[in-house]
């Protein structure tokens, strides 16, 4: 698999590795920085270019992750974006 990585404000942003649960969940542990939220995003066709965003996780200290429990199609493509915590968006 590939993981990507991207910098937001001269910060690198690394994703340590993408696991798949034998119930089918994606997990997605990523380095993490205190005081930042991710918002994670995701897209089922990059020819249309619709990212959607699934959630907000508040930093965890050193290292954040995620599960993405029902990744129904099978290709997903998954990207992190880091906020400051006041700059993130509410997610209900």
């Amino acid at each position: 698999m590939d993981i990507g990585a991207r910098e937001y404000a001269g910060l690198s942003h690394e994703m340590l590795e993408i696991v798949r649960e034998h119930d089918g969940a994606v997990h997605l542990p990523s380095m993490s920085l205190p005081q930042f939220n991710h918002t994670m995003w995701f897209c089922n066709d990059l020819s249309r270019d619709n990212w959607e965003m699934e959630c907000v996780i508040p930093s965890g200290g050193a290292q954040t992750s995620w599960t993405d429990t029902a990744p129904s199609p099978r290709l997903r493509f998954y990207e992190v974006r880091i906020m400051r915590s006041e700059d993130s968006p509410t997610f209900p």
